[in-house]
């Protein structure tokens, strides 16, 4: 939870953490886009996740038609940063509705290099996040880890979504949470980690 610091202060350490946690190493132009990205979305300025009401597609669309090169980066960037932003905080629910995170990676990596021609000034942040995009929707992820405070029932929709996918990065998360996953094998249990017992 963010308490009495600003939330500059605030994303900037746990962006710190979580880029150090997990070996990603921006420049610091995209770290600190990825920190004003935070940022804006806590204070619901201009960084909405991708709803079935307003799907990816259909903003990439409309940037795409828009004829003024300000008003089509703007745009570009907006869908970048929803992609992003709905990969990071919302990662867990788009897998749990059977919606593919390589999707929302493929447009918002789209969503980014075409704003990357269209801005000179931030052209390299642009590339830098969209060929990074995986990498950075995880970090974002660490943070929201580090930063939401995790109630029993979503350690239980977490553990159901690792039996689900097998997904190496959640049974880390369980881990994290004081939960060891373990599948069975020939009749005996493995943990995750692949130690028997």
């Amino acid at each position: 939870m963010i308490e009495s610091q600003d939330p500059g202060s605030f994303f900037h350490q746990h962006l710190q953490t979580a880029l150090s946690r997990l070996r990603v190493r921006p420049s610091p132009a995209a770290e600190l886009y990825l920190q004003d990205l935070l940022v804006r979305s806590v204070l619901m300025r201009g960084v909405r996740p991708a709803t079935p009401d307003r799907p990816l597609v259909q903003l990439m669309a409309g940037a795409l038609e828009v004829e003024d090169a300000r008003e089509r980066l703007r745009r570009l960037r907006e869908v970048g940063d929803a992609a992003l932003y709905t990969c990071g905080f919302f990662g867990e629910h788009v897998a749990s509705r059977g919606m593919s995170p390589a999707y929302y990676a493929a447009m918002g990596g789209r969503a980014y290099h075409g704003a990357s021609v269209l801005s000179f000034e931030h052209r390299g942040t642009f590339v830098e996040l969209a060929e990074g995009f995986e990498d950075f929707a995880q970090v974002l992820d660490e943070v929201r880890e580090r930063t939401v405070l995790r109630s029993p029932q979503d350690i239980v929709r977490l553990y159901d979504l690792w039996k689900r996918t097998r997904d190496p990065r959640f049974a880390a998360k369980l881990r994290g949470q004081g939960v060891f996953p373990q599948t069975t094998w020939g009749g005996v249990d493995v943990e995750d980690d692949g130690s028997v017992h």
